[in-house]
């Protein structure tokens, strides 16, 4: 989540912002997104020599659009957008990358496989937490309550 944009505004751009969105245009599009996430998210863990193939195809699963709504102790309410896929690879180089992410995950500590119930109980068999979000992966709605919303370690209280 370091790199990871994040914005504010106005409620009333909100149609705006979703039109540009589904528009496609001036973004970049969910198969390169999805690659970059890929490579950034594998230099992120420690992971930098699983190196992602270029042939990767991408389904779209399921599209789940959340919000606008209050977020619990904020000023402000939340729209997200999940768009999620599922990879499918076209080539042997493309299975060995996906079967070496699950070795990987089976050992790495900041890489977690997780069942749908692991997912619905919320902790995983190792007994770590699985964030809220993570029941889109399994279908159109979150499971558990809102965990609470990131900070910024400049923000300063006085």
């Amino acid at each position: 989540m370091e790199g990871d944009i994040r914005g504010f505004l106005p409620r009333k751009h909100l149609a705006k912002l979703v039109r540009w969105f589904h528009g496609k245009s001036d973004r970049e599009n969910f198969v390169d997104c999805l690659n970059r996430e890929l490579e950034e998210e594998l230099l992120e863990v420690g992971l930098p020599r699983i190196t992602r193939p270029d042939d990767l195809n991408f389904r779209l699963v399921r599209s789940i659009r959340e919000g606008p709504g209050a977020i619990s102790g904020q000023a402000y309410s939340q729209f997200r957008i999940f768009d999620v896929y599922d990879v499918h690879p076209l080539s042997n180089d493309g299975k060995k990358f996906i079967r070496k992410l699950f070795k990987a995950a089976r050992r790495h500590p900041n890489l977690l496989l997780a069942s749908a119930n692991e997912i619905i109980a919320g902790r995983a068999m190792n007994g770590n937490v699985i964030g809220h979000h993570a029941g889109y992966l399994i279908g159109r709605k979150r499971v558990g309550p809102e965990t609470p919303a990131f900070v910024s370690l400049n923000t300063r209280r006085f």
